[in-house]
């Protein structure tokens, strides 16, 4: 997979699982059928349900819903501007401060 498609956010608290201590959470960038069933608009508001689901849909390291409700909230900010680099249109991005 393209590395432009993937990100990594590093977790200020990592998530513990049976496997061992997750440090840094890698998730792809979705498809369109990554987000049937789901609200684009309310992805775009920010909408943790919304966010939560589609992140069970596209991380890497294989996190289920349960593992997300554990995140920390620092965390799950960090992940949730990640995202918007991958909703935000490249040519848009600078008007909304994306980087």
């Amino acid at each position: 997979m393209d590395d432009a498609k993937i990100i990594t956010v590093p977790l200020d608290t990592p998530l513990a699982r049976t496997d061992g201590q997750l440090e840094q959470l890698r998730f792809r960038k979705p498809v369109s059928g990554d987000l049937r069933g789901m609200s684009i608009a309310k992805l775009g508001q920010l909408d943790y349900d919304e966010q939560r689901k589609l992140l069970a849909r596209i991380t890497l390291d294989g996190l289920i819903e349960a593992e997300i409700d554990k995140l920390d909230v620092c965390d799950q900010l960090q992940i949730s501007n990640a995202l918007m680099d991958f909703l935000v249109p490249k040519r848009h991005q600078e008007a909304f401060q994306i980087h």
